[in-house]
């Protein structure tokens, strides 16, 4: 049914609820393969569009993905485009901050397998090192440095 949908040729995939989420904003947050793949082969489709919320703080899906820790939705969108590099817009915060502070070595892996840099810093000045080391999460420290 939803390729059906997405074959029309009226079809906004970008489309935004009143909180500023598209459908993959929405699908991202439950690293729905089966949904999130089709949207991706759609050609006017914004891997890279932000959503909006109350807090004035912007997520893009790939960032909604990792901080849900769906490693196989996020490895879709990153070979789909999607930029590892894209902070949310209040705390700066890479998807690779958020992997690491949450303790998820396979999406930090994965990250730095699509050009995830390990020296970006957030809106605190904090690289991704620091969290690691922070919280203890000696594989992921071990992963930041090699």
């Amino acid at each position: 049914i939803l390729q059906m949908i997405l074959a029309q040729d009226n079809v906004d995939v970008n489309i935004k609820d009143d909180d500023g989420n598209n459908a993959l904003h929405i699908t991202a947050t439950t690293g729905n393969f089966v949904i999130i793949d089709p949207l991706l082969q759609h050609p006017q489709i914004d891997v890279e569009a932000s959503n909006s919320s109350s807090v004035a703080k912007f997520f893009t899906p790939l960032w909604l993905t990792v901080s849900h820790s769906h490693k196989p939705a996020a490895q879709v969108l990153l070979e789909h485009g999607a930029n590892a590099e894209a902070a949310d817009t209040l705390d700066r915060k890479t998807p690779l901050h958020v992997a690491t502070e949450k303790g998820n070595a396979d999406i930090v892996e994965l990250l730095l397998d699509h050009g995830a840099n390990t020296e970006t810093h957030d809106q605190r000045g904090f690289a991704p090192l620091w969290a690691a080391a922070n919280k203890g999460k000696e594989d992921i420290f071990s992963l930041l440095l090699d």
